[in-house]
């Protein structure tokens, strides 16, 4: 496992795990905070599409280890001279100033960092990976975004939402559990049971070649205390169900005794199941402590593991080679999804599945 950022605020946490060591495709995390205000995202360089490699230094870096790099480093330096300059106002009209540059200034910063690093770069001709690449669809500098801003104002807190692909922010609360906040970008939208057992298509991300979309999100006056995550589908991909990725991080949390530990716990725990590169952000708001933290959320974690881990997890070990065991098993999987939906959808657009956009 790679070594983490553990930014100083005892609530604030991010890692970065690769498969390959000092090869891997997410960029580190980005945190920080200005005033009562912040910012924090998540970068998947995309390496089917990005598989290109390039010249860097005295490395040979893939394109989507190039991206996901440029593009995390031109969000924190964008976002700390937007939060400076609205001067630590979180009024109501903060996150439609945030949503003002991201209408006019976002798409443009993305795109220049990107094609002026691809026009520095220095291809590397491999005819091996260029066979492979013929038949996909390739981007120059390919990643994922999903990023959020965040306001407080007394006990209120405003987000907002930045994304393009398929990582993912989430609200993560004592009483609603988690709940996924953004749209994964998919030529076919599914749900996100779905997502983990079928095939998808991503139809949007960062590239160089400047034909994405920024998609933009805000809620407004949740009530603190809360929790909010930023991940890379290396977190969530490989688990048995949405409902898992929350258990991962109660089980983690009730094994913690701080900030520190819970990152490690959580890092131990994706890693058991994981095939893919896996980052994530997590950010406390409104707890006075960490023992706050782990109390409120206990409760939680015996609900979450009763109705919607123990029966999964059951029928999968009970899921032999007959089509009827594994029947029973997807049987099972849907029916504790279709409860474990109604609160993790809240957010979400309403999917008709198998409609395309």
């Amino acid at each position: 496992m790679s070594e983490s950022r553990l930014i100083p605020n005892p609530l604030q946490l991010t890692f970065n795990d690769p498969v390959r060591e000092d090869n891997g495709e997410d960029a580190d995390p980005v945190v920080f905070t200005f005033g009562s205000a912040g910012a924090m995202g998540v970068f998947d360089g995309l390496g089917g599409a990005g598989a290109a490699t390039y010249a860097v230094g005295e490395q040979i870096r893939s394109g989507a280890y190039v991206a996901s790099r440029e593009s995390a480093q031109t969000f924190e330096q964008v976002s700390r001279w937007i939060l400076r300059a609205l001067a630590g106002n979180v009024g109501a009209s903060f996150l439609d100033d945030i949503d003002g540059y991201q209408k006019c200034f976002w798409k443009w910063q993305f795109s220049r960092r990107l094609t002026d690093e691809a026009q520095r770069l220095v291809p590397q001709r491999d005819e091996a990976t260029q066979g492979k690449l013929q038949s996909r669809m390739i981007r120059t500098l390919p990643t994922t975004i999903a990023a959020m801003f965040y306001g407080q104002d007394g006990n209120a807190v405003d987000i907002g939402c930045l994304w393009a692909g398929d990582s993912r922010c989430y609200l993560f609360t004592p009483d609603n559990g988690l709940q996924q906040l953004t749209d994964d970008d998919q030529k076919h939208p599914t749900d996100a049971l779905r997502s983990l057992v079928e095939d998808t298509v991503m139809s949007n991300c960062l590239n160089a070649d400047g034909d994405f979309q920024l998609n933009w999100k805000h809620i407004l006056r949740l009530e603190s205390p809360l929790i909010l995550v930023a991940a890379t589908d290396g977190c969530f991909q490989y688990l048995l169900s949405p409902a898992h990725l929350e258990h991962v991080l109660l089980v983690s949390l009730q094994n913690a005794k701080d900030m520190e530990s819970w990152r490690d716990e959580i890092r131990g725990l994706i890693a058991k199941d994981r095939g893919d590169d896996a980052s994530m952000a997590i950010v406390g708001l409104g707890w006075k402590d960490f023992s706050a933290v782990r109390t409120s959320f206990a409760s939680r974690l015996d609900l979450v593991k009763s109705k919607f881990i123990d029966p999964v997890d059951q029928a999968r070990q009970n899921e032999n080679s007959t089509d009827q065991e594994q029947a029973d098993f997807q049987e099972v999987r849907l029916k504790t999804w279709d409860e474990y939906k109604l609160g993790y959808n809240k957010y979400l657009r309403d999917v008709e599945i198998g409609v395309p956009r």
